[in-house]
């Protein structure tokens, strides 16, 4: 990132993008972001996609879509190629679950997580995970945008994997923070990559 503003200084001079952090509940990029966001609910694909590449409507299919002005910061590095990729569709398997994460783990992912609550789903944003003696995903680390403002603060959530009756698979779910007797359905993971590919590419078009 470093390599690319200074890229984009030495074209503009003038050239700022926001970056103030000046505490953990003030962010002038998160604020960017809220600035020219329509304030709607949808999939994590979809919003991670208009913001990097400006993938603005399909959720899957990132390439024949409409454009939007404000959408995709990092358009000229990534065009409309999406980075991220969606696991599991509606539920997530034991054997999902646990590639995803090792995956994402081993690769330098960001991870977001879709669970299922107060009748639809719901994304939060995963910050680690804690494995067991057999290298099963036992404990996860997240933050839900829907708390308020409470500070620092994060949550630490069992994970426990149930057999369904139907169809005899292990399903992955997560105990609630505040009530440990109810068990959230995790829908899927987000996974994103880092664009190491495209980032190289740029940067050899433009000589440095």
């Amino acid at each position: 990132m470093e390599r690319y503003l200074e890229y984009k200084r030495r074209l503009n001079p003038e050239f700022s993008i926001p970056s103030a952090y000046p505490d953990s509940k003030h962010s002038e990029i998160y604020q960017g972001f809220k600035n020219r966001f329509g304030n709607k609910s949808g999939y994590i694909v979809s919003g991670v996609n208009w913001f990097l590449s400006g993938i603005c409507n399909r959720v899957m299919y990132p390439q024949d879509v409409p454009e939007q002005e404000n959408a995709g910061f990092f358009f000229e590095v990534f065009g409309r190629n999406s980075l991220v990729k969606q696991y599991g569709n509606g539920y997530m398997t034991k054997e999902e679950f646990n590639n995803a994460i090792k995956l994402a783990k081993k690769q330098g992912m960001a991870v977001g997580l879709d669970i299922f609550i107060q009748g639809g789903g719901h994304a939060i944003n995963l910050w680690g995970a804690e494995f067991d003696e057999k290298g099963e995903v036992s404990t996860i680390y997240l933050v839900d945008n829907n708390d308020g403002n409470l500070g620092d603060w994060i949550y630490k959530a069992k994970i426990v994997y149930e057999q369904d009756a139907l169809s005899g698979a292990l399903f992955t779910y997560m105990k609630w923070v505040y009530n440990e007797d109810l068990k959230i359905k995790i829908m899927d993971l987000v996974l994103l990559d880092k664009g190491t590919s495209y980032w190289e590419s740029f940067f050899k078009s433009k000589n440095g």
